[in-house]
């Protein structure tokens, strides 16, 4: 699996390549040829940024006027398309966003402040999502999915979120990998200093952050956040639903363009753009804090299950990835009386389904790996290692399939219109 998994780099570099070029189908036949060869959140935040640009181009392609300028615009990034240039268009495009948001649209809530606070403060990242030293990975998930919509620098417009957001999606990618928690355990991180989070921060190039006085906390191998947040809630329908091209920081961190970006000539109407967004973008903000935190502290109870429990005793299964759940007996009259409220719920249980799968698969990579060490090592009789050749050979990988049916299901259904939510 080490070479599956240096051969599936390989491929996301040609598609990195591709991608930058405008030839979007050898870039997506890479992306999804790394994903075979070696399933990673790296491989599918490749494929959702093919994607966007797929829509980006039939968008394009709709209104030609609006093509010939994203045409220009792609040019453009293909020539400057490095991390660097990425993060100054990035940061221009928030000042920009900024100056044509209006007061209210800037406003906050003093628990998204205090929640900021709390993650900034933090003295490890355990601390920092919230959980305890011995969660497993569905804790980690519900704990970043719960934080992750109050901190995120669109939602929320409290001093730092933007840091606090950095952090969080660090303390996740740590400790939801099993090798670099294991370290993490051992050793604390030596990307950051836990009890000293400065304000002032630069980013480097490959993804690092660096604090003033020195200290990086967010390495090389990492997600950016923007990409990490957009896979964990179902590749990004829960900030981008219209399913046109993507808007606002999001865009800029894709190597996109803002849709409201001012141009030669048509900064008046950009203008008016830019107020109505916001104006739209505020609201949902509010919308999203409200939902987040009624859910909070309306029960104790998890709504659903991905196992049998006490409480959670009736089985139900999604419509849009046929993925088994549980539910209490009184699930459709508390959480599920109209059919956007099941749809939320499903769509969520997808996600952490879709996750727990990638999670076991790695487990299972892991495992394979150890066999082919073994039917190698030099320290082995030859018999034994011809009996784990066999079992390497004979190896089942069997949730990496259970991962990619499943992805391909809501790949599938991602496009779809409204549809009829859950059965039991």
């Amino acid at each position: 699996m080490d070479a599956n998994k240096e051969s599936a780099e390989g491929c996301l570099e040609q598609a990195r390549e591709f991608l930058a070029q405008g030839n979007l189908p050898r870039a997506r036949r890479f992306a999804e040829k790394a994903r075979h060869l070696y399933p990673s959140l790296q491989a599918d935040a490749m494929i959702m940024r093919v994607e966007r640009a797929e829509r980006g181009s039939d968008h394009a392609a709709a209104d030609p006027q609006d093509g010939a300028r994203a045409a220009r615009a792609g040019a453009g990034d293909a020539a400057a398309g490095n991390a660097a240039e990425a993060d100054k268009q990035r940061e221009r495009q928030r000042q920009r966003d900024a100056e044509t948001e209006t007061p209210a649209a800037r406003s906050f809530t003093p628990e998204q402040e205090q929640q900021v606070r709390k993650i900034l403060a933090a003295k490890d990242l355990y601390s920092c999502l919230g959980v305890a030293r011995d969660c497993d990975e569905a804790e980690l998930k519900r704990a970043y999915r719960r934080l992750a919509v109050v901190v995120h620098p669109d939602k929320s417009a409290a001093p730092q979120a933007d840091e606090a957001f950095k952090r969080l999606s660090h303390a996740f990618q740590v400790l939801s990998d099993k090798e670099r928690r294991l370290r993490y355990d051992q050793v604390g991180d030596e990307q950051e200093e836990p009890n000293r989070m400065p304000t002032m921060r630069r980013r480097t190039h490959g993804g690092m952050y660096r604090t003033a006085n020195g200290a990086t906390y967010f390495s090389t191998g990492e997600l950016d956040p923007e990409e990490l947040f957009d896979i964990l809630f179902s590749g990004g329908s829960f900030r981008h639903r219209r399913g046109g091209p993507s808007t606002g920081s999001a865009a800029a961190a894709y190597g996109g363009h803002h849709a409201g970006m001012p141009g030669r000539g048509g900064a008046g109407a950009t203008a008016t753009n830019g107020i109505f967004l916001s104006l739209a973008q505020f609201f949902l903000v509010v919308l999203v804090v409200l939902f987040t935190f009624g859910s909070i502290f309306s029960s104790d109870e998890p709504v659903y299950s991905l196992q049998q429990t006490a409480k959670h005793t009736r089985e139900r299964a999604t419509a849009a990835g046929g993925v088994k759940y549980f539910v209490s007996r009184h699930f459709e009259r508390e959480h599920a009386d109209t059919p956007r409220k099941l749809m939320r719920i499903e769509s969520n249980v997808d996600s952490e389904a879709l996750q727990d799968y990638a999670f076991r698969c790695s487990r299972e990579q892991e495992k394979h790996r150890e066999l082919l060490h073994n039917s190698r090592s030099w320290f082995v009789r030859a018999a034994v290692k011809r009996r784990y050749q066999k079992l390497a050979d004979q190896f089942k990988f069997t949730h990496c399939d259970a991962y990619s049916a499943l992805k391909r299901k809501l790949s599938g259904n991602s496009g779809k219109g409204s549809r009829r939510a859950g059965h039991t």
